[in-house]
């Protein structure tokens, strides 16, 4: 045994016994009392009670108190359930496995009594909690003790093993990384995730332990995971391990009809068409649509030998998981089953009723189990009618998915967005669900068209006025039964609770309304309140005078929010008053102006109430009612906050974070603003790549706040927000945002700032709007706006933004072949860049001058212009900037008939644009393609026209390559007829 004194400075500074090894020994000193509780409360006070954040950190703090060596433990549920201690194996009994398996799926790593009784139960009675709570002591001893399995707490069991310890995790942190990142850039991730995944059967061993819709979903992740990865190899010209990963895929799940359609364009670009008719012959029967698509692959092979095929790889799979279980909902799924009944059926359906009945579980429930009927993809949108957030408007949501469907929505007025979505739909088989819909008006733009697709609409209202009209019918949901409510409360806090308070457990439903978040939220205080009987749960509810806060679930709220700590409630207020869909937990600490540890308490508080809920990494988000309620409160006479104050910060965070994430762009811009607060939680951007996925995440807070009229009283923000933005929207394509903020903050008056810092804005923001109507194809427009861009850096002094302005002037000329008009302006451009050593601007400006040279038939003059333009732009550390000039370079040599010296710069100009630009990297490998022909390397020139092709097809950039793609089409099929003979 350890010394007594030893024992107690444990104690207190962990509050959990711990067996330990001491550091450097091998013999097990281990740690006994009647609980960890109970010396705590000797040595400190019964108030104290770590959280479950907390206990992570206090392990860590115990090894270096003490100088011990704890367990190391790591969790493999990516196949047969595993669990190593100390690099060996562990042989559990199967329910032991099983536990570990449930809480390393969730984000939080922990199980309910209540699931492990539904995991655990036989003949549809759950075992005994004293059952439960012997095969947690024994796994807890298996594990080590106390660190790897702390002591349950309010009918919670939490894995006590660190995140990167459980390859689940890993998995999804890996994928998470893969958002907003170019293909090159994705591929190794999804290897790595792919690799997590380990041979054999999911979940095998777990003996008879009730875990389907768990190894349900993670087979589905699995599956999306490896269809991306067999798109990307695509991509990028892979294609021997396309069809190996596309294999592998087939071999897994042998009747999927999608996982084949997958194979099948794989084998097609890899030019193994015929093996098309031998999977086919194998698989043995497949349906009629299913067939069709494989002879008209196994034709396209004919005709254009082996070729990329990118429009099978944008198979959209775009609906959020569903993992909560679904309670007497089975007339209403049986009704919506009827979208599926063929083409004479009905091809919309709305499910509509009141809030917190569970519209949204039912719809993502049904459609995740039609998934498979609609093999073309699944479309989801939140549509914010009911919500704080503005609601999505249909020209917005039609652009989303139109690019979701491969197309390339950018500059398109409504009319053409509409037709674009229609005519991608015409053939093919799509699900779109539409949830949380305001009105008809709404969605009626979004509905599918073609004879395979479906829509699924969720509202508060009604959509329509009869039953059907047109194939278009609804679904009212009603509250759920009584017994139905018993079921959500079983599973919640158990079923013997719920028989011993077998009569307060039906006041409680039936104070709930029959709503399942009303019945959620009671059972999450039942879950924290393991010492009150049902009874006193409802006699609390029965007292709270909350008569003037409307419905039944507003009450139930309120009564929830009423057994929370200070914290929470703080935290509660500050999320209503954030106007995004979600928040970084580190961010909300600091709106709420508190520490990290004590937010991720109040956040697990609220998680423990069923207030919030996560949405991703580090990332929460409230339910559309819970929102409603917050707000109210944050804003009337029981605030915790001040909401300008927040409002205030949240604006200085955004300017921050969004300021160093636009200089990582390398934008070459600098907004005037304060010093940031050194406690603000900024990202650190170690590169442009996580400049640009910060920005992906919080676009959507970005546009929630310079939309919302209460933060409008900070006429600053919404100029300064935009500039900071526009480098990543330009980017990432988002361009009619880009235009439409950066027309708000050019109409924001600037009369409260210096004469002179209002003009320069001025200056600023039109040269940047002109430079998005120019990617925009509207040039008579940008030229006007950068113009007076012009004019303002002239007549008040800015002679490097009077410079930045001719250089955009004169890409404008040159996108219009106006090139007397392009060298004049580069040419100011120039004179002033020479003065100010702006390397930056000098090459852009050498370019030009070399594009101008080039036209005019003097490559040789052009080469000399280029050699300078490269120092340039190596001295500036510009790769944008490098990409361009050597595409120029690969144009001179190839006038020059050096086709030796254009291909290295064209490979070099192809490096540089492979993350950023991928219309550059098209016309270059199109170019690339030529030099190839010159020298006779037809397989080098497909491959580069095959890539072409590919990128072209996908493109989200604002120009018409029809004529290109069709003249690419038919040289890939002439040289596949040409190698026939």
């Amino acid at each position: 045994m350890l010394p007594l004194p030893l024992l107690k400075r444990m104690v207190v500074h962990s509050f959990l016994m711990v067996p330990v090894t001491p550091a450097g020994g091998q013999r097990t000193a281990s740690v006994t009392c009647r609980s960890w509780l109970d010396v705590g409360q000797t040595l400190v006070g019964p108030t104290v009670q770590p959280t479950n954040c907390e206990l992570d950190q206090r392990t860590a703090r115990l090894v270096d108190l003490v100088g011990v060596k704890i367990a190391d433990i790591q969790v493999q549920v990516l196949g047969p359930v595993t669990v190593i201690r100390d690099g060996e194996p562990l042989r559990l009994p199967a329910r032991q496995l099983a536990l570990v398996a449930l809480a390393a799926l969730s984000e939080r790593r922990e199980v309910t009594f209540a699931r492990l009784g539904e995991a655990f139960g036989t003949d549809g009675r759950p075992p005994r909690e004293a059952t439960l709570r012997g095969y947690i002591s024994e796994l807890r001893t298996a594990l080590g003790g106390y660190p790897a399995l702390p002591p349950a707490r309010h009918g919670v069991v939490r894995l006590g093993v660190a995140r990167e310890n459980i390859d689940y995790r890993k998995l999804r942190g890996l994928l998470a990384l893969t958002k907003g990142r170019p293909a090159a850039e994705r591929l190794p991730l999804l290897r790595q995730a792919h690799d997590l995944w380990q041979p054999g059967r999911l979940w095998d061993g777990l003996g008879d332990a009730q875990v389907d819709n768990e190894v349900r979903q993670l087979q589905d992740q699995r599956r999306t995971m490896l269809l991306e990865l067999v798109a990307v190899n695509l991509e990028l010209g892979e294609t021997a391990q396309a069809v190996a990963d596309a294999e592998a895929a087939a071999d897994l799940w042998p009747r999927d009809e999608m996982v084949a359609r997958c194979l099948w364009k794989a084998l097609v670009s890899a030019g193994r068409g015929p093996d098309i008719q031998r999977d086919l012959d194998r698989r043995g029967r497949v349906s009629r649509e299913a067939r069709a698509d494989a002879k008209e692959l196994i034709a396209a092979a004919h005709r254009h030998g082996p070729v990329s095929l990118p429009t099978s790889l944008e198979t959209p799979r775009q609906l959020p998981p569903a993992m909560t279980v679904l309670h007497g909902r089975g007339e209403e799924l049986a009704r919506l089953d009827a979208l599926t009944a063929g083409r004479e059926g009905p091809r919309v359906a709305a499910v509509i009723g009141l809030p917190g009945v569970g519209k949204t579980l039912l719809s993502r429930t049904w459609a995740r189990r039609a998934e498979q009927r609609f093999p073309d993809g699944t479309l989801h949108v939140d549509l914010h009618g009911y919500s704080d957030l503005a609601p999505k408007s249909a020209d917005e949501v039609l652009g989303l998915f139109v690019r979701a469907l491969g197309g390339n929505p950018d500059g398109a007025s409504f009319d053409q967005l509409l037709a674009m979505y229609r005519t991608k739909l015409a053939g093919l088989a799509v699900l779109v669900v539409l949830d949380n819909a305001v009105d008809f008006m709404q969605v009626k733009a979004l509905l599918a068209t073609g004879p395979e697709s479906r829509t699924l609409v969720t509202s508060r209202s009604s959509l329509i006025t009869s039953e059907t009209v047109g194939g278009f019918y609804e679904i009212v949901l009603q509250p759920v039964t009584s017994e139905t409510g018993l079921a959500i409360l079983r599973e919640a806090v158990g079923a013997e609770r719920v028989r011993r308070d077998s009569i307060a457990a039906r006041h409680l439903v039936e104070r709930c309304g029959g709503l399942p978040l009303a019945l959620k939220l009671v059972a999450a205080q039942a879950r924290r309140r393991t010492h009150y009987s049902l009874e006193a749960l409802l006699k609390e509810l029965e007292l709270m005078d909350l008569s003037d806060q409307g419905h039944e679930l507003r009450k139930t709220i309120g009564w929830s929010v009423a057994a929370l700590p200070p914290e929470a409630v703080l935290m509660l207020h500050v999320l209503g008053v954030h106007p995004g869909p979600s928040i970084d937990a580190d961010v909300a600490a600091y709106l709420a102006g508190i520490s990290r540890r004590q937010a991720m308490r109040a956040i697990d508080d609220l998680l423990d109430s069923n207030l919030v809920h996560s949405v991703e990494d580090n990332r929460f988000a409230l339910h559309d009612v819970i929102r409603e309620y917050a707000t109210s409160e944050a804003l009337g006479e029981h605030a915790t906050v001040n909401p300008d104050a927040v409002r205030e910060t949240l604006l200085k965070y955004l300017l921050w974070a969004g300021a160093e994430g636009d200089r990582r762009l390398n934008s070459g811009r600098e907004v005037p603003m304060e010093a940031p607060d050194p406690r603000a939680p900024l990202p650190g951007f170690a590169g442009k790549e996580e400049a640009m996925v910060w920005f992906a995440r919080e676009h959507e807070v970005f546009l929630a706040v310079l939309q919302n009229s209460a933060f409008a009283k900070w006429p600053a923000y919404r100029w300064m927000l935009p500039i900071v933005l526009c480098a990543f929207q330009t980017r990432a394509g988002h361009w009619a945002a880009a235009e439409q903020l950066l027309t708000q903050a050019r109409d924001v008056d600037k009369q409260d700032m210096p004469d002179r810092e209002g003009h320069w804005v001025d200056a600023v923001v039109l040269r940047l709007l002109g430079l998005i109507q120019r990617k925009r194809g509207r040039y008579e427009s940008a030229i006007v706006n950068i113009g007076q861009s012009l004019d303002r850096c002239v007549r008040y002094g800015f002679p490097l933004d009077q410079a930045h302005a001719h250089q955009q002037l004169s890409v404008v000329h040159e996108d219009r072949e106006q090139w007397p008009e392009a060298l004049q302006h580069s040419m100011s451009a120039y004179r002033i860049y020479k003065d100010f050593d702006d390397y930056r601007g000098i090459a852009h400006t050498l370019n030009a001058w070399i594009s101008a040279k080039l036209h005019s038939g003097s490559p040789e003059e052009a080469l000399d212009y280029g050699s300078k333009a490269l120092a340039a732009a190596e001295q500036a550390d510009d790769s944008y900037g490098l990409g361009s000039i050597h595409r120029n370079l690969l144009r001179c040599h190839q006038a020059l008939g050096r086709h030796t010296e254009a291909i290295k710069h064209a490979q070099a100009a192809i490096h540089l644009y492979r993350n950023d630009s991928p219309v550059n990297e098209a016309y270059v490998q199109i170019q690339l393609a030529e030099s190839y022909r010159l020298r006779d390397l037809h397989d080098l020139r497909r491959t580069a026209l095959g890539r072409a092709r590919f990128l072209l097809t996908n493109l989200t950039d604002r120009r018409d390559h029809r004529t290109t793609l069709t003249r690419l089409n038919d040289e890939l099929a002439a040289m596949h007829q040409e190698a026939g003979r």
